[in-house]
């Protein structure tokens, strides 16, 4: 079962790469999270950045991480996936996507 989310998450960064977010939004659970590291216009565009160790929801349901998809899209960038991690049942998985983006 997870070797499918990883694969899934692959095709989903395939085709973000291309310009296509549409399989990364329809296939995402209503609540989903992003939290994007930093301070900057990335992770400020919905609420301020809160400073500490703790993780922050830097974008908060399927609108907020819609408009981040189609905002990487339309500046250009393009990532490789170096890790997945995926935690938990399958019917209340985390998951995970470590990546750099590319030049």
């Amino acid at each position: 079962m997870y070797k499918a989310v990883v694969r899934w998450i692959r095709r989903g960064i395939d085709k973000l790469n291309a310009g296509d977010i549409s399989m990364r939004i329809e296939r995402a659970h209503p609540d989903v999270t992003i939290v994007f590291p930093g301070d900057d216009t990335w992770t400020r565009i919905f609420r301020p950045v809160e400073a500490g160790r703790h993780l922050h929801a830097t974008h908060r349901g399927l609108g907020e991480c819609a408009t981040f998809a189609e905002r990487l899209v339309a500046e250009g960038n393009q990532f490789v996936i170096e890790d997945i991690l995926v935690n938990g049942p399958p019917w209340n998985e985390s998951t995970v996507s470590e990546g750099a983006e590319t030049e």
